[in-house]
């Protein structure tokens, strides 16, 4: 989903004949999507909500719009995470920030 996703935001048809390769794929990438939502396939969201070791593995802090995909609670597709659990101003013991996911775009 990734690639199909990055190639679709580097489209610049210019041309007709690139306007019709253009809708090909588009096509074919919605139909993609269908079969996937009609095998129960769905987005995870995941940017900003609580640290969930059962979909994230944590590791670096990277903004990006990618996200997990599940099929009937399964993991398809898991994405790389860091978890900031302070700001660096506070003391741990006062435990006034939440662990919250701040989502990356490394699937496997």
């Amino acid at each position: 989903m990734d690639n199909f996703e990055r190639a679709k935001s580097q489209i610049k048809a210019e041309t007709e004949g690139e306007e019709k390769i253009n809708n090909s794929y588009q096509s074919i990438y919605n139909q993609f999507l269908e079969v996937l939502g009609s095998l129960g396939v769905v987005s995870v969201e995941t940017v900003g909500h609580p640290f969930d070791p059962l979909v994230f593995a944590s590791l670096v802090k990277i903004i990006s719009a990618i996200c997990t995909r599940s099929l009937s609670h399964l993991l398809l597709e898991m994405i790389l995470i860091l978890v900031r659990s302070s700001t660096g101003t506070e003391s741990p013991s006062h435990g006034s920030e939440k662990n919250t996911a701040a989502g990356v775009g490394v699937g496997f």
